[in-house]
């Protein structure tokens, strides 16, 4: 079977179990969490791809490191993910796992795009406008981007609303041509 179905197989299946859980939107934030942690330490990747540690030394490390970030079920998936020798897949996983959640309508994920930080009260409240706009719940997160000139981007699944005053002044730009 093809690395790639193996992971859609796997996020599918620790889905539907955080479902079953009711912790279906914790669940995804820790697993990103744990993507995010993959991809920016070579510690923790080495870790998890390594074939020359045990396994049960590896949850040992993974538990002492993540003891107060990540719950039961984190661990069992990682302990599943280690055993089956598929560490180097979790990042594929986590992608798997963000758009069976967008498709079945369990997460929708608003990214801001913003040349300064935003506060964490500016993040909800646009947040909020966005929600009551599209009468849904949605995962915020905010991106500092300094390239930006002003103004901000909207990125709500795979669409992207641009506001920027880059994107503006190409549209002026367009006019008058």
């Amino acid at each position: 079977m093809a690395a790639g179905s193996k992971t859609r197989q796997f996020a599918r299946a620790t889905l539907q179990v955080a479902h079953t859980m009711g912790v279906a939107e914790e669940f995804l934030d820790r697993f990103g969490f744990l993507a995010l942690a993959f991809r920016a330490n070579k510690a923790f990747r080495h870790l998890l791809i390594t074939h020359r540690i045990p396994v049960a030394t590896k949850m040992e490390v993974l538990r002492q490191a993540f003891a107060d970030v990540l719950s039961d079920l984190e661990f069992e998936v990682l302990q599943a993910l280690l055993d089956r020798g598929m560490g180097i897949q979790l990042p594929g996983i986590a992608r798997n796992l963000v758009y069976l959640a967008q498709a079945e309508g369990t997460r929708l994920d608003l990214t801001i795009f913003s040349p300064q930080a935003m506060s964490e009260q500016e993040l909800q409240r646009l947040g909020e406008q966005v929600e009551a706009a599209l009468e849904r719940s949605l995962h915020v997160t905010g991106v500092t981007d300094p390239s930006l000139l002003g103004g901000i981007k909207l990125r709500l699944g795979n669409t992207l609303v641009d506001g920027t005053l880059a994107r503006r002044l190409e549209l002026l730009r367009v006019q008058m041509i």
